[in-house]
């Protein structure tokens, strides 16, 4: 359905799961959509880049046409920030990887909060990645929901703290079917 209408809801990044663990990625733009499917049930999705072959292509076809049409020159802030997120994205790749070693709710939180001046950041804090460039985006909130307890875990910026320094009290849901 995603897929057929895609037309119809504008962009958006989502990883829609199954009680059997089937995992599906989608990345998705205003006008295209690529849809990943996770063979073990691990997956992420984030913002500014894209893993699938399809988006991937369109999204640096569009980059270069920005680049033009706004007559940028090589090393852009602009350049210079999808640079990053594509670093980005490989990073997550291998703590994903380095993840499936040991899944555990400590795993994960490490995953999305990965702060490391040599490897990278999942989670951004207005990080300049030039001096003439203005501050990247922050991580505003972060969500663990844990289906089989019926709760989520959160961490949200607030002011000058940092998201990943800021837990929130745990939500719990009640009367909601716990998954298996």
């Amino acid at each position: 359905m995603l897929e057929r209408y895609n037309q119809f809801w504008g962009p958006c990044n989502c990883i829609v799961v199954d009680r059997e663990k089937n995992c599906a990625m989608i990345e998705k733009s205003a006008c295209r959509i690529g849809v990943r499917w996770s063979k073990d049930g691990f997956g992420f999705i984030t913002a500014m880049t894209a893993e699938h072959p399809d988006m991937n292509a369109y999204l640096n076809d569009r980059r270069q046409a920005s680049i033009k049409v706004r007559n940028l020159k090589p090393g852009s802030c602009d350049e210079i920030y999808w640079q990053k997120q594509d670093s980005r994205r490989r990073l997550m790749n291998e703590l994903l990887d380095e993840a499936r070693k040991n899944p555990t709710l400590e795993t994960m939180k490490r995953f999305i909060q990965f702060r490391d001046p040599e490897r990278g950041n999942v989670c951004g804090n207005g990080e300049r990645y030039a001096p003439e460039c203005p501050e990247s985006e922050y991580t505003v909130r972060t969500v663990i929901w844990l289906l089989k307890e019926g709760r989520a875990l959160w961490w949200a910026k607030k002011g000058d703290i940092p998201s990943f320094e800021n837990p929130m009290p745990q939500v719990r849901f009640e009367n909601v079917l716990l998954w298996d």
